[in-house]
């Protein structure tokens, strides 16, 4: 292979060796039609497909990110109406998705097994250049936007993107980034919502929709990617036949470059009716620094975002907090778009307050500019990007081709953002001199700044409601006797395509994978554990290119459970408050300069089967170059043993820090939060999880935000005692992720105290019929129940649950975001909906699982694709650094390497005779199984039996 050979239409352009990645990256150009593709030949098992599109929206009715969700449903060569969901049951697939930006469209595939890898490719290949979309409305409509009536005759909008924005858009960080982009580009595409403003996604039409196809997804418009040990003749062929002969577009869509202005704007934000609007004001500031081609400039501006508001002690931050003009402060880079921006958000202040706090900000940004930048801490920040740099997360491959597009996009070279050696030598000869003091001048410069203040409203939500209701008593009024005809019969029509299941022909057309192509046996980390004075130590085998990763686990099961939650603020405050020895300032350096990545956390194990005991740990999870791991067990061991958590006033800007989180957290993850609550019931294990993670942890930190000044003695010396009796030798468990025997044992050094059982017994008192209040206009359903006794079977029952009853029910003919059917390790089952418009509708849905089972099982379906899937779903790829996340639940709940052929023996043997004997239990889910709503305060009081809490 060589520059200039053509391959199956594509002339090679350039070929460049690329050490830091290993292995080179190779550019070619289609002959017909122009389009790129750039491949990473790196040899990496896992081989990923990508191809992207420029779509650049020109209003907010999110019609590229419709276009995203409808390319997947259905096309010429495989016309089944969900052929994205059929994939997730029957592959291998390591990732498969489609992604709306605010500039590119991307539909990204991946599997480490070949045939899987080209199956899915050409499902993506169809979809994206033959989709059905053209040949039925229905599929607008229903991923799109509909209007309807409900029972009672009252119209409606509808829609999965329609549902999904409403609930994006509640969170104030999402409102804010949309207010700031509409200031900082008047001029430009940014200036919209490329996911969808709700208020305009029902203006629409469907032949605007189908013309903005026809522009944009051309495949001169298109940029290929492709990584890992891919089978190139195959894959070149199969793309080459979708797109040769096809002539390139005359133009190509370009973007608009914003010339920097500055804006100013006011907005408002929802909150509950029962919330204070006492210190909930935000203000924002933000300016356009360069272009994507500015990369080194770029990536100072996101170390000095770091630098001025990476944690409390920060210049910038400790001044706003300290004069009492604001709780939290965020900063950072917008990036991954033609033109970068600067951000910095004050959390929670009086309104009032504006000027005071941007004169504050000023005169901080000029005495920072006076006295000089710390060096030594930025060069902390640089040491603390460049490792996060090189410890690539999976999928690798994906994170790769983002990278490439974030200049390939806009005309540039795919590589720049794929290395960074140069860039890091940059960055510290600017430290060097005052490369990073004249880029904070310029940032912070008025020209060209552009701010926001975001007021908080009561009445916001209701007046949103009253505005969405009126424009839809509007297009009632204007309608003709035949405009309702035809809009009922396009409603049928609708419900009709949701309820057809596809023939047997179409499904016969999906590429699968067959049952003989899955290893009976699952993946297996080498393992080894020791007894190293007294302590247990398991090491991970695991390549790992220079660092190691390892845990510290210090038993806590001493603790109450109103004890485990406060224990829970640890990791907040763990690393983030003084000790014996350093200021926090000096603290943070030192972490920044010889660790990669340090957490602290309340981790709850059990082991398999008991329900009553389980194990709670105060996890330090630490990540270093395999040359500094003394050093970082030295600082850990200062953090553990010598904090001071005695300034009060620190103490409590952490807690407002993580109340707001929280509320946060709880609007845009409520699902994750149902979870938490319904499983509370079943094992003290997921009682224990909802103590440290739960409604119970965000109640207490509320309170104990509200009572501080009463509280925080009590409060800081129980902190102080448990640090003191857990962190001991005798109490201490060490798992190592790392290709070398790094002996941590010499380094580490704690007070020997007594030894206690791991084991700890706790009950839930959350109610069993729970619903958690939040200020947003969409809903979370989740209900939960347990089983004696989990086998492979309820997993392969949950899978086809998730894929074919709730997906159809729920999400096609309901309109939530998602939903799902998840079965845990020790047998407890949980549905949830996401961004539900009817949450108690979906209610009535999980009731009858254990009939649909049963309807299922009566079917001609075969078992065999969902099998696969839940395989796949056992071995997802992983990090090293994240290999514990997974080997530490089978060490500590005593699941072996023989335990786990058994379950993969189970899966792979279903049968539907072991399916029905679960639809008993599964029906009981509906009849007995705990509920949580976490909704707004209007929704819940219409819905009978359940306790209303307020976040």
């Amino acid at each position: 292979m060589q520059t200039g050979d053509v391959l199956h239409g594509f002339r090679i352009t350039r070929i460049r060796e690329i050490p830091q990645l290993d292995g080179r990256l190779v550019e070619m150009r289609h002959e017909d039609c122009g389009a790129e593709l750039c491949w990473m030949d790196n040899g990496a098992s896992n081989k990923l497909f990508s191809v992207a599109f420029k779509t650049i929206p020109r209003d907010d009715t999110g019609v590229f990110h419709i276009l995203e969700h409808t390319v997947l449903c259905g096309s010429a060569k495989f016309p089944v109406k969900e052929p994205f969901v059929d994939l997730l049951k029957g592959s291998m697939q390591t990732f498969l998705n489609a992604m709306t930006y605010p500039d590119k469209t991307v539909y990204p595939i991946s599997s480490r097994n070949k045939q899987d890898f080209l199956n899915l490719s050409e499902v993506y290949l169809d979809a994206v250049f033959a989709p059905r979309l053209k040949e039925d409305a229905s599929i607008f409509m229903q991923e799109g936007w509909h209007m309807e009536f409900d029972d009672e005759g009252k119209p409606l909008f509808k829609g999965v993107v329609f549902n999904e924005m409403k609930g994006a858009l509640s969170g104030v960080d999402e409102i804010i980034d949309v207010g700031m982009n509409k200031l900082l580009y008047p001029d430009s595409c940014y200036k919209y919502v490329s996911g969808g403003d709700p208020v305009a996604i029902p203006d629409l039409t469907y032949k605007q929709y189908c013309d903005t196809y026809d522009e944009f997804y051309h495949p001169s418009n298109a940029r290929f990617y492709l990584d890992g040990d891919v089978p190139l003749d195959e894959i070149l062929e199969m793309i080459n036949s979708y797109i040769s002969g096809t002539k390139p577009l005359d133009k190509l869509p370009e973007l608009e470059m914003q010339k920097p202005v500055a804006n100013s704007a006011v907005q408002h934000y929802e909150i509950g009716s029962e919330e204070s609007p006492e210190k909930r004001t935000h203000f924002t500031m933000g300016k356009i620094i360069g272009s994507h081609q500015d990369k080194t400039r770029n990536m100072a501006a996101d170390i000095l975002a770091s630098y001025l508001a990476g944690s409390n002690e920060s210049p910038l931050k400790k001044a706003i907090l300290e004069a009492g003009l604001g709780q939290d402060v965020i900063t950072g880079m917008i990036d991954g778009i033609a033109q970068p921006w600067f951000m910095l958000s004050v959390r929670n202040l009086d309104e009032d307050k504006t000027d005071s706090l941007k004169k504050l900000i000023s005169d901080t940004i000029a005495d920072i500019l006076k006295n000089g930048i710390d060096k030594m801490n930025i060069k902390a920040y640089i040491n603390r990007m460049e490792f996060q740099t090189r410890m690539m997360y999976e999928p690798q491959g994906l994170t790769r081709c983002i990278c490439a597009l974030d200049s390939w996009l806009y005309g540039g070279d795919p590589l720049l953002y794929l290395v960074s050696d140069d860039n890091f030598a940059e960055l510290r000869k600017m430290a060097d001199g005052d490369g990073f003091e004249k880029l904070l001048e310029e940032i912070f410069s008025d020209e060209n700044m552009c701010t926001l203040v975001s007021i908080p409203d009561k009445e916001l939500g209701k007046q949103q409601a009253d505005a969405e209701n009126a424009e839809l008593k509007k297009r009632c009024e204007e309608m003709s006797d035949s405009d309702r005809e035809a809009l009922d019969k396009a409603n049928e029509k609708l419900l009709l395509w949701q309820s057809t299941p596809d023939s047997p022909e179409s499904k016969a057309t999906l590429p699968m994978l067959s049952l003989d192509e899955i290893s009976p046996l699952p993946e297996k980390t080498e393992t080894f554990v020791s007894e190293e004075n007294g302590i247990e130590v398991v090491r991970y085998n695991v390549p790992s290119h220079g660092i190691t990763h390892f845990n510290l686990y210090f038993t806590i099961s001493d603790l109450k459970l109103e004890e485990l939650s406060k224990a829970s603020l640890l990791s907040e405050l763990l690393g983030s408050m003084p000790t014996k020895k350093h200021s926090v300032t000096e603290l943070e350096q030192l972490i920044k300069y010889y660790i990669g990545s340090l957490n602290f956390s309340i981790k709850i194990y059990n082991e398999y089967g008991d329900r009553k005991r389980c194990m709670p740990k105060l996890c330090v999870s630490c990540s270093a170059l395999d040359s500094n791991i003394e050093k970082a067990v030295e600082i850990i061991n200062e953090i553990l043993t010598e904090t001071d958590l005695s300034n009060k006033e620190m103490v409590k800007n952490i807690l407002l820090q993580t109340e707001e989180n929280n509320r946060q957290d709880s609007i845009m993850n409520g699902h994750r939060l149902g979870m938490k609550e319904t499983l509370s019931h079943y094992s003290a294990a997921a009682a224990a999880n909802e103590a440290v993670e739960g409604a119970s942890f965000m109640r207490m930190v509320h309170l104990l935000v509200q009572g501080f000044d009463k509280e925080a003695d009590g409060f800081i010396a129980l902190l102080d005692s448990i640090l003191k009796k857990s962190v001991t030798m005798s109490r201490l468990t060490i798992t190592v992720t790392s290709d070398k025997e790094n002996d941590l044992m010499k380094y580490i050094s704690f007070e020997k105290g007594s030894e206690i059982s791991p084991f700890a017994e706790y009950v839930s008192a959350v109610p069993e019929k729970l619903g958690i209040a939040i200020p947003a206009p969409v809903s979370y359903a989740v209900q939960a129940w347990h089983v004696p006794e989990r086998t492979g079977s309820l997993e392969t029952t949950a899978k086809i649950m998730s894929l074919d009853y709730l997906w159809s029910n729920v999400r096609v003919q309901g309109g939530a975001y998602g939903s799902g059917l998840m079965a845990l390790l020790n047998g407890d089952i949980t549905c949830y909906s996401y961004r539900d418009p009817s949450p108690e509708r979906s209610l009535s849905i999980y009731a009858k699982m254990g009939k649909a089972v049963e309807d299922w099982c009566n079917g001609e379906e075969a078992l065999n694709n969902y099998i696969i899937s839940t395989v796949a779903a056992t071995e997802p790829l992983v990090s090293p650094k994240n290999v514990s996340l997974t080997e530490d639940v089978y060490f500590f709940g005593g699941v072996t390497y023989e335990d786990r052929v058994k379950r993969r023996r189970q899966i792979l043997n279903t049968t539907k005779d072991e399916l029905l004997a679960l639809c008993s239990q599964l029906a009981e889910l509906g009849e007995k199984g705990s509920v949580c709503i976490v909704s707004s305060a209007d929704t819940l009081k219409n819905i009978d039996g359940i306790e209303i809490v307020s976040m």
